[in-house]
């Protein structure tokens, strides 16, 4: 399951986020790639009030102001492997013009230094949520806070999978199945919580 969907889950907390940044019940937002995260991001949204107007792939952007079905687009996506072929929305061209386009957050799910200083300028978000690895190079990071652009880091929406990912490496290192492993760190959880109740209880009978 990937961290960014208990984020985008709790739909209260969304809509009191989105109403303490001004942005009303029913707010706007484009996101760009549409693989997993991409996908179930936009659904969330959806549920919590979003309405999702843009998406950008690889091969073009659709672009759709009263409102996409995140699932059907996802279902012709996966049928066809071309979103620009989405009948119920506006194509353009893959120039990056969608990131330009007036939304209130825009959701970056697809690879690295997405915006950079070349199109920081651009942007027309009140949000912008880093669902990738290094979507904003750190330039384009200054200068959206000089925007009062508020980004919600990859640091932050991405952590949960680099700690499932630092997991699997351990366990494909040590070939240890995964409750196994588990298993070794609530005994080591366990170990450290009896040394440090051992050491508080010595200290309390020498001061007896």
């Amino acid at each position: 399951v990937d961290e960014s969907f208990f984020f985008f889950q709790a739909e209260d907390g969304i809509r009191d986020f989105c109403l303490s940044r001004g942005l009303g019940d029913v707010y706007k937002r484009q996101v760009q790639g549409y693989g997993y995260v991409g996908y179930w991001v936009s659904k969330f949204l959806v549920q919590a009030g979003a309405k999702l107007i843009g998406v950008q792939e690889w091969n073009g952007s659709v672009y759709q102001p009263e409102g996409l079905d995140p699932d059907h687009l996802k279902e012709h996506f996966r049928r066809t492997g071309d979103i620009t072929s989405y009948k119920y929305a506006q194509k353009t061209a893959n120039d990056y013009r969608l990131l330009g386009q007036e939304c209130d957050m825009l959701v970056l799910a697809a690879k690295e230094m997405q915006v950079n200083k070349y199109n920081v300028q651009n942007l027309q978000c009140k949000i912008l949520i880093e669902a990738a690895q290094g979507a904003t190079t750190w330039i384009a990071d200054y200068m959206l806070s000089k925007k009062n652009v508020l980004v919600l880091p990859d640091l932050l929406i991405t952590n949960g999978g680099l700690i499932a990912s630092y997991f699997e490496w351990i366990r494909n290192r040590e070939h240890v199945r995964s409750g196994l492993m588990m298993k070794k760190w609530i005994e080591k959880g366990q170990l450290l919580l009896t040394q440090k109740a051992a050491e508080l209880l010595k200290l309390s009978l020498i001061h007896i």
